[in-house]
């Protein structure tokens, strides 16, 4: 099997954005093309892998327990519980932000962001998983946000201040759904000297407010395991709206490592 046979014949799809950041082949598993067929899926791994490295990867939500116990039967294992908060637009922030300067961030704050970017994140999948070194884990970080700075992805990047020290950014990616526009918080981060200060709290404030009126609703992802995140949307007025299981699975050369 071929890559360009992918999509047409396989259940994977090629991610070249996240093979690039990790080094190897990356395949995201199609979720509506999920069956309880183990063996197939197996086949179907060994033969993108090619006898090499790959990373595959697959969303289900929390209810799918049966495809969930087949893809564990593949290889795969449940790395992160995501969680989606959603937000309505007609309620506004409360609190100040005393100290903290807020706006679009500047040319001259995007090296300061991006060092923040891959240092200060401990929850995410790819920080979670044992199978991805760190310095992988951040790299992908820093390459999110890299898209940010180079206008490929998203729709707007704030920065933090702190007397003249950028504390922390975030990103926001625009949606549309069923005619609903939808403001996501993309990436939250917080240098580690000013976690516990406001920070964070300052620049979700900052995005609420600046998209009231402006998208029908707002809405974050997290990890189930990340609880001060969890606090923090909902003390913002965030609910759950969704789950979904994570799940990875490394092929080095052709074995499947959990």
């Amino acid at each position: 099997m071929t890559q360009s046979d992918v999509g047409k014949t396989s259940p994977f799809a090629p991610d070249p954005w996240l093979a690039k950041s990790l080094g190897r082949p990356v395949y995201r598993l199609i979720a509506s093309a999920v069956t309880e067929r183990e063996d197939g899926l197996r086949r179907e791994m060994a033969g993108l892998c090619g006898g090499g490295d790959a990373f595959f990867y697959a969303k289900l939500a929390t209810s799918s327990v049966r495809p969930c116990v087949a893809l564990w039967g593949a290889g795969f294992a449940i790395i992160d519980t995501a969680i989606t908060l959603s937000r309505e637009t007609d309620a506004k922030a409360e609190g100040a932000s005393r100290g903290i300067r807020l706006g679009v961030a500047k040319g001259d704050q995007h090296e300061r962001i991006l060092r923040i970017a891959e240092k200060c994140f401990r929850w995410s999948r790819f920080h979670l998983d044992p199978q991805i070194p760190l310095e992988s884990a951040n790299a992908v970080k820093r390459r999110w946000v890299e898209s940010y700075i180079e206008g490929t992805r998203g729709s707007v990047l704030y920065a933090a201040d702190v007397d003249g020290d950028v504390a922390g950014f975030l990103a926001v990616l625009e949606s549309s759904e069923e005619d609903r526009r939808v403001a996501i918080i993309d990436l939250l981060g917080v240098a580690d000297q000013y976690q516990g200060t406001g920070v964070g709290r300052a620049l979700v404030r900052m995005f609420i407010e600046d998209w009231r009126g402006r998208a029908c609703e707002l809405r974050v992802g997290t990890q189930a395991a990340n609880i001060r995140s969890l606090r923090l949307y909902e003390d913002h007025g965030f609910r759950i709206a969704a789950s979904n299981y994570i799940l990875h699975a490394h092929y080095r050369r052709g074995e499947v490592h959990r």
